[in-house]
């Protein structure tokens, strides 16, 4: 397993660096041409549909990368849960979009949040395949396909504030991002999965994704209210140049993290048996988490 979790990590880092390298590079380009205002919107929008997307992902994809055994029943009740969940995510922030553009007193934040919940339709075409990849620690192909979209959308983000699109670059750029990755987990786990009707067998599965999902909502909103709270008192220049400090302080810490839990889950699946095992990792990955926080603190 050692060997398993070593590998993994390396292909993990490595697509992030190629990917991340150049999305660094190009934020700081795209920098030059965006207003703190245009940062104010994306922070906002990006709240409440990151918010949404920590529902699906930590709720979802983690019931069935946990599961022991998947058969082809089993993936057609993920994907009709994952259709429904996804449809409704979409409809809900179409919905809440004038609401909270009207609350923080920005009509631009309604056309952002309707255009990006447009994310959650596009998933579909890959988050089955992506996520099998996963549990089954296939990270060389997702790491491939994660550092071609990242570089992809970079790139499309940097050349649209060039040409003057403003916010709406971040927007396409962000768009761009999740087409190429699902397309890409698409064709690396090429596979047809047919919806069907859920079972009785899928009811420890259901309790355990609302769980984890509901969780994984409660830490996001904790971690991150700041935005939401600042929108609402900050003018969109002041929470434009806070969101822009904010990014540039967690940049390096909020690439490694996700990298570890990555690697991290699947692995816990892995070995979920073994109550010792689990134990020795948790505590190996908490203490290199504390150790990457406290070097970047400083």
């Amino acid at each position: 397993m050692r060997e398993v979790v070593l590998n993994s990590l390396k292909w993990v880092a490595i697509g992030k660096v190629l990917g991340q390298s150049v999305r660094w590079l190009t934020t700081i380009f795209t920098l030059r041409f965006l207003f703190p205002e245009d940062y104010a919107v994306i922070a906002l929008s990006s709240f409440f549909t990151a918010l949404l997307w920590s529902f699906s992902r930590s709720g979802i994809a983690a019931a069935l990368i946990r599961e022991k055994q998947v058969d082809n029943r089993l993936l057609g009740e993920f994907f009709l849960l994952t259709i429904l969940a996804h449809t409704f995510l979409f409809i809900l922030l179409q919905i809440s979009a004038s609401l909270l553009a009207d609350v923080y007193g920005d009509p631009r934040l309604e056309a952002v949040i309707q255009v990006t919940s447009f994310t959650f339709l596009i998933s579909l075409i890959g988050f089955i395949p992506g996520t099998l990849l996963n549990r089954e620690m296939k990270f060389k192909k997702l790491s491939m396909v994660d550092a071609l979209a990242e570089s992809i959308s970079a790139l499309v983000t940097v050349m649209l504030a060039w040409l003057g699109y403003g916010y709406w670059s971040i927007v396409i750029g962000l768009l761009a991002l999740e087409t190429i990755k699902q397309c890409g987990y698409l064709s690396k786990n090429m596979m047809w999965v047919k919806p069907r009707r859920f079972t009785h067998r899928f009811k420890p599965v259901f309790e355990f994704s609302w769980k984890a999902a509901l969780q994984a909502t409660i830490g996001y909103s904790i971690f991150n209210i700041d935005i939401a709270i600042a929108g609402l008192y900050l003018s969109t220049t002041d929470l434009g140049f806070y969101q822009f400090a904010v990014v540039l302080a967690m940049m390096p810490a909020a690439k490694v993290l996700p990298l570890l839990r990555q690697v991290a889950f699947p692995v816990y699946t892995k070995i979920q048996a073994d109550t010792k095992g689990i134990e020795r990792y948790f505590l190996k990955s908490q203490r290199i988490s504390a150790l990457i926080r406290w070097l970047f603190k400083k």
